[in-house]
């Protein structure tokens, strides 16, 4: 009886412990594929709207400066650009200014710079004329009468017509990130470096900097600067934004609150 009694124990006592151990598992399955449901959803919001899960819309990096003799051109305009614009001699620059290929920007980074690069030139090129300078301070116009005068000509025509040396190459990067041919919000994405280049964390406005200018102002800077800090700070947000709608009428309800908690 008492050999009966314990072999009906133990059988019940295994009994129990497989029970308990395939709740266990179905429970790690569960969790397991829980995970896999939310990468797979985090991945699929990363690839179709170019954001990342800690920086957002914001890149973790910027690039400085175009490689390559053909685009050394562009970098110097850029580098110039808030004197160009002050002496009024940007005109005059970016007509003489040759037909570069834009074959040679292969990633996004580089597609990146250009469009800053190029739009702010484009910019310029076209607003010149309209802009007070001389309230930013102005320096004097070159003492070359002849440059004087063709000065003048330009600042007398009206509309401007865009040169095919940076109409075309601004259309051809545009085409590849599917931007408009202008200035847009990306330029406070796109045009930023931080002051210590060995900064790993979520910058703060003192952290950053403006890598091209128009004018050279702080005005300017802070004008793209302070949006900029503000998607580096909202960056870890955005994908759960756009995910939460999506598990409103699903059944991973734990899951919404997850998102909408983080």
């Amino acid at each position: 009886l008492i050999v009966a009694v314990g072999v009906v124990i133990g059988v019940k006592t295994w009994e129990a412990l497989r029970a308990w151990q395939t709740s266990l598992q179905l429970e790690r399955l569960c969790a397991a594929m829980k995970r896999w449901r939310e990468r797979k959803d985090w991945c699929s919001v990363c690839d179709e709207y170019s954001v990342s899960r800690q920086g957002g819309f914001l890149p973790s990096t910027c690039l400085g400066r175009l490689e390559g003799q053909e685009f050394e051109v562009w970098e110097r305009l850029i580098d110039n650009l808030p004197t160009l614009n002050r002496n009024g001699t940007l005109v005059l620059e970016i007509e003489r200014m040759p037909m570069c290929s834009t074959a040679g920007l292969t990633n996004s980074l580089q597609l990146r710079r250009a469009y800053i690069i190029l739009c702010h030139l484009l910019h310029s090129y076209v607003h010149q004329n309209k802009v007070p300078w001389e309230k930013l301070g102005t320096p004097p116009l070159p003492k070359d009468t002849k440059k004087e005068a063709r000065l003048e000509t330009h600042i007398d025509s009206s509309p401007p017509r865009v040169p095919a040396q940076l109409a075309v190459p601004l259309l051809m990067v545009c085409s590849r990130l599917g931007l408009p041919p202008v200035l847009t919000a990306a330029v406070d994405l796109w045009n930023w470096r931080t002051l210590d280049t060995s900064f790993d964390g979520i910058p703060t406005l003192d952290d950053l900097e403006t890598l091209s200018s128009m004018t050279g102002t702080d005005t300017e800077k802070y004008f793209h600067l302070i949006p900029c800090t503000i998607q580096a700070h909202l960056g870890p947000a955005v994908i759960p934004m756009f995910l939460a709608p999506k598990h409103v009428f699903s059944p991973l309800l734990p899951l919404l609150e997850t998102l909408l908690r983080n």
